[in-house]
């Protein structure tokens, strides 16, 4: 989801921190309004993926409308939920998760790549992996641009 553009709304434990490490953002257009603008209507988003709950990443999911799922990964609820304003000193907000289904990814298997992973379009095309070490419950994605069970030996016959 990238930055939001009002990133004051943020939590304030963030707008907090990011007020004292002097940072702002800057931000002309965030994903929704991105995806508008090509015609794509938010309603047709099924599923957003935070790759970890950092400010620059999780965007402003009041955006997107409550059928709209958000998929977490492992360790996500026990360290951050609740978000604020329930707890104060959470990197998120209530609001971008509650009314909308939360999916933290907990049992990650196969291994893809030495990593636990998730296929999440059930076809082998797109995998989450559960990448440790970034942020709690941090995920990466891996895309598989070649079939499955596929020979160069067959195409060139």
């Amino acid at each position: 989801m990238g930055i939001r553009k009002d990133w004051q709304n943020l939590s304030p434990f963030l707008v907090r921190r990011m007020g004292e490490a002097g940072w702002t953002a800057d931000v002309k257009k965030d994903i929704p309004t991105t995806l508008e603008e090509n015609s794509i209507p938010l309603e047709s988003i099924d599923t957003v993926v935070w790759s970890h709950w950092h400010w620059d990443h999780i965007g402003d999911m009041s955006r997107l409308p409550p059928s709209t799922d958000l998929v977490v990964g492992p360790g996500f609820t026990r360290v951050i939920i609740p978000g604020f304003p329930t707890n104060n000193d959470s990197p998120v907000l209530e609001s971008d998760y509650s009314g909308r289904k939360l999916i933290e990814l907990v049992d990650m298997t196969p291994t893809v790549a030495g990593f636990p992973s998730f296929d999440l379009f059930g076809d082998g095309s797109f995998y989450l992996l559960h990448t440790p070490g970034h942020a709690v419950g941090h995920l990466s994605g891996l895309v598989r641009t070649t079939l499955q069970n596929s020979h160069a030996g067959e195409t060139l016959c």
